[in-house]
């Protein structure tokens, strides 16, 4: 008997089954920065692979492949890249001292994902990124805590609700700029 098999099963029908009816809308998906972010410390695993486990080089060799997995249901992808994280908690930060200025972070690397879903939509017009970095750290590499009297993270990678919500208007000229709401 294997554990959680019947649950990726299911999760791989209903996934399926949503993109099915996707049609010519375009699907919109977001990547996590956890899963290669030398930061985490985890190994992934990949079919046709068994000796390769290092996140960044698995995601690397998933991204066209899932790419073309969607891509057989939708005729347009689009991936939101992962913003920038931090090695330390802001929030945490600011309630220790008296000034924002102090609790300023150097953001994290670009990671193999980005750079390999990059390049499939560097490949492939149906594929498209939309990258926030900029919105999130406007002053790369650096990230202060707090942007428009908003504090950005709510730990070293999430972003506040108020924070997302400040960043609509990025997000969404971004995706218009993608072709997400049609051509």
């Amino acid at each position: 008997m294997q554990i959680g098999r019947p649950q990726q099963a299911d999760l791989h029908q209903t996934a399926t089954s949503s993109l099915s009816t996707a049609g010519t809308q375009p699907v919109v998906i977001t990547i996590n920065r956890g899963y290669d972010d030398p930061q985490y410390s985890r190994k992934l695993f990949i079919d046709g692979h068994p000796g390769e486990t290092d996140p960044g080089k698995v995601l690397s060799i998933s991204m066209r492949a899932g790419a073309k997995a969607v891509l057989a249901y939708a005729q347009r992808l689009i991936v939101v890249e992962p913003w920038p994280s931090l090695s330390f908690n802001p929030r945490d930060c600011l309630a220790g001292q008296k000034y924002d200025e102090q609790c300023r972070g150097h953001a994290s690397r670009q990671l193999a994902s980005e750079t390999a879903i990059e390049a499939v939509a560097a490949q492939d017009s149906r594929v498209a990124t939309v990258d926030l970095d900029d919105a999130v750290c406007p002053y790369l590499p650096v990230c202060d805590p707090v942007i428009g009297g908003v504090i950005t993270h709510i730990d070293n990678d999430h972003l506040t609700l108020a924070f997302a919500k400040a960043l609509e208007p990025a997000l969404d000229k971004r995706l218009i700029a993608a072709s997400a709401y049609g051509p």
